[in-house]
């Protein structure tokens, strides 16, 4: 995951959102920000998955970050979906 030019670690993720571990940003609680999640697998031979967009932070505290996308375009909610659905069918 990108913010602010940083990359972390995803922790787990959904269609729905996403939560970081560890996380040292700047991004507070209810605020709204523009991030960057490449999902990958190394070895798979799929290509990386990109989605851009705005997240609303639901928790940013003892070094985990908890955010939920809003507003995406259908088509980017339907391929996390899909990439989703393909990783918990494997």
């Amino acid at each position: 995951m990108r913010i602010d030019g940083r990359d972390y670690p995803l922790h787990c993720w959904s269609p729905a959102g996403f939560t970081l571990a560890p996380y040292d940003g700047s991004l507070i609680r209810r605020q709204r920000a523009k991030v960057s999640m490449v999902l990958s697998e190394f070895g798979d031979g799929v290509a990386p998955l990109v989605i851009s967009g705005e997240v609303f932070v639901d928790a940013a505290e003892n070094g985990i970050l908890s955010a939920r996308w809003t507003g995406l375009p259908r088509y980017k909610v339907a391929a996390l979906a899909e990439y989703f659905a393909d990783k918990n069918s494997a």
